[in-house]
């Protein structure tokens, strides 16, 4: 394996020779490259596609990833922003229209996109010095294990002042494909207990620690306990009721307004988080309990972490017609 290893890197450091702001190493089992360029540092896994590092340039780092992670083929890390497609969470939460796609058993949490290796296509350095990275993921041997759907998958990470990401989705089919997904950001706070999150206020969610109870955001979010919710934009009409002939399905279509911006406040630091193409939002801490019990977490970890993430999930789910396209993104910074 190790040799193998090693031959990729080198073709990589001959296909992009004249990036200077980049370089590719081998940790244990996984190969990575780090973005060095004016304005920030970065490190990216192409397992996953798997961005695990943004730190501004003289600043403190804005993406947190755990110290016990575990550099292995086929599992995904702790932290950074792992890429959850074609589904959400256990297959067995999405609606119909997802889970009847899926012909296989056992399907892993968060769908297969983040534990398969990408296709780095390309790196590109602007005029002002930011660098963007591209990376490609389409239908394969592993994807047609749990679903003969054909797609081709774009993540461009873009390396400045703000962390821009945009996961591109492509129907390369001859009938729909229908996904939810999410970029499950990992953000690194100063202290979880004097964190709060702001732009959620009058927004309903979805509590998962409590038996998926419906409720409405009032003020900003202060993270106190376990914290596991989905919450959504609001509605501009009511829900309509529509019946697939096809699979003799029918599911709620509920048109959203678009998730407005978010800020997460904590000492020494204020990130704000831009979303598009995404009409609902996770977040996510373990607290205490839960954190003894997860793999690649240490037990404290919590203290220092909160997901935030830009996501199509539950009933926010997408359906692409072929040759359709659909844009999932989030643009991360420092707020002044």
């Amino acid at each position: 394996m190790q040799q193998t290893l090693t031959q990729q890197v080198a073709e990589l450091k001959q296909r992009f020779v004249e990036n200077e702001e980049v370089s590719f190493f081998i940790n244990d089992e996984l190969i990575g490259l780090r973005v060095d360029n004016p304005f920030a540092t970065a490190i990216i896994l192409l397992q996953g596609a798997q961005l695990l590092e943004f730190t501004p340039r003289d600043k403190a780092r804005l993406i947190w990833c755990s110290e016990a992670v575990e550099y292995k083929q086929g599992k995904p890390l702790r932290g950074g922003i792992p890429i959850c497609w074609p589904w959400f969470g256990p297959l067995k939460n999405n609606v119909e229209a997802i889970t009847l796609q899926v012909h296989a058993e056992q399907a892993p949490q968060h769908g297969f996109a983040r534990s398969q290796d990408w296709h780095l296509e390309s790196i590109t350095t602007s005029r002002l010095g930011t660098t963007k990275l591209v990376f490609t993921l389409t239908d394969n041997e592993i994807s047609r294990a749990y679903f003969d759907k054909s797609f081709a998958l774009q993540l461009s990470f873009t390396i400045g002042e703000s962390l821009d990401v945009a996961l591109t989705v492509k129907n390369t089919g001859d009938s729909e494909l229908s996904f939810t997904g999410a970029l499950h950001s990992y953000f690194a706070v100063s202290d979880i207990n004097k964190t709060r999150i702001f732009g959620l206020d009058n927004l309903p969610f979805i509590d998962s620690v409590n038996a998926d109870e419906s409720a409405v955001q009032s003020g900003a979010l202060d993270i106190t306990q376990e914290t596991d919710r989905i919450y959504f934009a609001p509605e501009i009409r009511e829900a309509q009721e529509l019946h697939d002939p096809l699979t003799q399905t029918t599911h709620l279509e509920i048109a959203r307004e678009p998730c407005s911006d978010l800020l997460v406040k904590c000492p020494e630091r204020k990130i704000k988080i831009r979303s598009r193409g995404s009409k609902s939002a996770i977040v996510w801490n373990p607290w205490i309990e839960k954190s003894r019990g997860l793999s690649q977490f240490k037990d404290d970890e919590y203290l220092e972490m909160l997901c935030v993430e830009t996501a199509n999930a539950h009933l926010d789910f997408i359906t692409l017609a072929p040759q359709h396209e659909h844009v999932l993104a989030a643009s991360i910074a420092y707020a002044n």
